[in-house]
């Protein structure tokens, strides 16, 4: 199985902790968070990993080569952003051999991804994927989902004023190759995928989620509340 990481964003909320650095590579306790990533995406077998870049991109590439992973690890440099559906669309070719997994990279999460991955492995092979969430306790920051009775997606809302709920999405999902047909059918209707891939694909998906503190490490104050979490855990 392999993997998309996303890691081409610009960190700009993150003021002065992303002047030198890429917001992926910040360090949350001794690792950076893209190397926590990383590492829980080979946990669960996942054989090569391909991360899209943007910012400060020769950051990424040295890292990457200084960390001897035992499996490829490639970048793919973006000069103009493409989007993360459009950078999804970009290496589906290469993604959809097999099932495959999409991520940000700059999440601080607790739960492996075992989970997940056994959700997906256990359902049906009618759902093109599976759908990683959490409990926010902001819900008007992310994208919030509401669920059928057999577990696929009814509704999505993506940051809106009032949703109807705390389920949301962690940016993490499990596709299954029969996708690529319908993110090609999508084309330039496809440039972000929480805005327009997963609404398209909502009913068939399912969810699994994740449990434990999930944080977007986007503010300096979610970054200070992940470096309190890893302080807490080496301690």
């Amino acid at each position: 199985m392999k993997a998309l990481m996303l890691a081409a964003g610009l960190g700009s909320r993150l003021g002065d902790v992303t002047r030198d650095v890429p917001k992926p590579l910040i360090t949350v306790g001794r690792q950076t968070i893209l190397g926590i990533n990383i590492g829980k995406l080979l946990e669960i077998g996942v054989t090569e990993i391909i991360i899209n870049t943007h910012y400060k991109k020769e950051k990424i590439e040295q890292f990457i080569e200084s960390s001897n992973f035992d499996i490829p690890v490639t970048t793919s440099y973006e000069e103009v952003l493409l989007g993360t559906g459009g950078t999804l669309a970009k290496h589906i070719n290469a993604l959809a051999e097999d099932d495959f997994i999409v991520m940000h990279s700059d999440n601080f999460f607790e739960s492996s991804l075992n989970c997940l991955l056994d959700t997906h492995l256990n359902h049906e092979t009618s759902h093109l994927g599976t759908l990683a969430t959490f409990r926010t306790t902001v819900p008007s920051e992310t994208g919030i989902i509401e669920l059928n009775p057999d577990g696929s997606i009814c509704e999505f809302y993506e940051k809106v004023r009032n949703p109807p709920g705390n389920l949301a999405s962690a940016a993490i999902m499990i596709l299954r190759p029969e996708v690529k047909s319908l993110i090609l059918e999508l084309g330039l209707n496809c440039q972000d995928i929480s805005r327009d891939l997963i609404p398209f694909l909502r009913s068939r998906l399912v969810t699994s989620e994740l449990k434990g503190y999930f944080l977007d490490i986007g503010t300096q104050e979610t970054l200070k509340k992940a470096r309190i979490i890893a302080g807490q855990s080496e301690s």
